[in-house]
């Protein structure tokens, strides 16, 4: 199947304004690390501020055909951020590896929806770790997790999102020449009208006769799962994206290298 080609589309229209807009940003920003290589441990701690002042507010809103219009305001507006990042890493005996990273951040500004000047408050907190444990004979494992959950409030209305990703991956070194691989993935997300949960699973053999040439044997979608949610909090919105997924499928392939 051909894809069509767009030549034009209106579905997103821009009109410069005619304000000229000047910005003033006040920030600090500040890193604190430390590592050992002797005990493969590192340690970094990041903290930002800043205070960002606007001579425009934009305007948010909804129409009755479900578009969303934006327009500029000449009105002041200031924008203010904080955050900071934990970032820890540690090596045990050469051959597990682990990492995590905590990131918050919270926001203050003023927005302009549906004809209302709103004073909103945005928090976030992500969470991302992930462990490799590899023997480099026969065992190899890895996982990784990513969490984030996000606050709204405006208007008297608070808004929340939250997004958990988990992937596993294990590899079976069966021999020299041959490896078994197998994967795993679930994604879960829960909002103010959205609730899901989906589940992937993959399974690979590999064999590499020679340095030049591996063949592959693959095996997609076990589950057989139709489609992958995933979702993000903005000020006022939710973001839900659905992907649709190939259906199960079994492939053989082969790759040569010159």
């Amino acid at each position: 199947i051909y894809p069509g080609v767009i030549l034009q589309s209106f579905n997103s229209l821009t009109q410069n304004p005619e304000i000229i807009n000047q910005y003033k940003i006040n920030a600090i920003n500040a890193q604190l690390s430390y590592s050992n290589i002797f005990k493969s441990f590192f340690a970094r701690l990041l903290f930002q501020s800043s205070d960002n002042q606007s001579q425009i507010t934009i305007s948010n809103e909804v129409d009755n055909n479900g578009f969303l219009i934006n327009r500029i305001i000449n009105r002041p507006n200031t924008v203010k951020n904080f955050g900071y990042t934990i970032d820890l890493s540690k090596g045990i005996l050469g051959v597990l590896n682990t990492n995590f990273k905590y990131n918050f951040n919270q926001g203050e500004n003023q927005l302009y929806f549906n004809q209302q000047f709103m004073q909103s408050i945005t928090k976030s907190h992500r969470i991302e770790t992930s462990i490799n444990w590899d023997t480099s004979k026969w065992f190899g494992l890895n996982y990784n997790l990513k969490f984030n959950y996000f606050t709204s409030n405006f208007s008297n209305t608070k808004v929340n999102n939250n997004f958990l990703n988990h992937k596993l991956t294990a590899d079976f070194y069966t021999s020299s020449t041959t490896r078994i691989q197998l994967f795993a993935e679930n994604a879960q997300i829960k909002s103010l009208h959205t609730k899901g949960s989906n589940y992937m699973f993959n399974a690979d053999f590999y064999y590499k006769p020679s340095k030049k040439i591996i063949y592959k044997a693959a095996f997609t979608n076990i589950l057989n799962t139709n489609h992958f949610l995933t979702s993000m909090g903005g000020i006022n919105s939710i973001s839900v994206s659905q992907f649709e997924l190939r259906p199960r499928q079994f492939t053989v392939g082969i790759t040569y290298s010159l």
